[in-house]
């Protein structure tokens, strides 16, 4: 093939306007040797990109025909630099953010957070096996939202530690195999009811303090209750 229809054949150009993205084909904009035309933007499959002005492209006429366009887009002045021997990573070239294959098996996903840099999963079921430890470094709230169950599973111990306070919202809470939690509760339940008094048909006169503890069943543990004839207060511990 002559020198000059092969420079024809193959061509850099730059990328003049985004598309639309909502034809069967990437159609774009591009400009070279002072002319305006479309080209299609051609990717590996499996990747395709909406590529953003001023961005550079290898154009290839197929077939001869200079209407028969086909555009490789290049990032290579914004892509991320100083990867290791045989890393690799896919990016954003406009906001930087990146997944980044290192070479010693890590994947890390980074996002441009001066932007909204959020990340979002959206699947049926989402399963994380790991070997080794979970961490989650928040600086902000974190919620957890599900209309089914939630389970904490552990073999050793689970710890709940709050700087300010620990608020348990439930119509009810059971504690299983006793425990320093249960025995807190039950000490706390009996205390209230030995030292409670009641008002007595609103006259104003105060009741005496319980007679009679609170009993116990068989082992120790609490039973409580106390009900008047006006005023009724159940408190109950087992």
């Amino acid at each position: 093939m002559p020198m000059h229809r092969l420079k024809k054949l193959i061509q850099l150009v730059r990328i003049t306007a985004g598309g639309l993205d909502d034809k069967d084909a990437p159609v774009q904009q591009i400009e070279y040797l002072g002319k305006v035309a479309n080209g299609v933007m051609v990717f590996p499959f499996g990747f395709h990109a909406n590529v953003d002005p001023d961005s550079l492209g290898i154009k290839v006429t197929y077939n001869a025909q200079p209407e028969n366009r086909a555009i490789f887009p290049l990032s290579f002045l914004r892509r991320p630099k100083r990867l290791a021997t045989g890393e690799v990573v896919v990016y954003h070239p406009k906001t930087g953010t990146k997944i980044h294959f290192r070479d010693n098996g890590d994947i890390d996903v980074v996002t441009n957070t001066a932007k909204s840099g959020n990340v979002n999963i959206v699947c049926n079921d989402a399963n994380i096996t790991a070997a080794g430890d979970v961490a989650v470094t928040n600086t902000g709230t974190t919620t957890i939202d599900t209309t089914g169950d939630i389970t904490v599973d552990s073999a050793a111990n689970v710890d709940i530690i709050g700087a300010i306070s620990v608020d348990v919202d439930a119509p009810a809470i059971e504690l299983s195999d006793g425990g320093t939690l249960l025995s807190l509760v039950n000490d706390l339940v009996v205390a209230l009811f030995n030292d409670h008094t009641h008002s007595i048909n609103g006259s104003g006169n105060i009741t005496t303090k319980p007679i009679t503890d609170a009993p116990t069943r068989t082992g120790g543990t609490p039973m409580v209750w106390a009900i008047g004839t006006e005023t009724t207060s159940v408190v109950k511990a087992e």
